[in-house]
């Protein structure tokens, strides 16, 4: 897959995953779901924070019980 560099949207990989997200200067985790994802980013759900296009999170993802 290549980036576009001419102001299209990257393709989109639509998903519903549970994850855990934090702010990259925050200690605290906070539970979302990532909608969808592509090289130049995410759709995050989030029912407990309002997050801004310009906010720079971490996000842990938990498979078969591994980070």
């Amino acid at each position: 897959m290549q980036a576009n560099h001419d102001n299209v949207p990257a393709p989109r990989v639509p998903l519903k995953m549970d994850v855990e997200y934090r702010r990259s200067y925050a200690r605290q985790t906070t539970k979302g779901t990532l909608r969808n994802i592509s090289l130049t980013g995410a759709f995050l759900e989030t029912t407990t924070e309002m997050i801004t296009a310009a906010d720079k999170v971490i996000v842990t993802f938990v498979v078969s019980g591994r980070r």
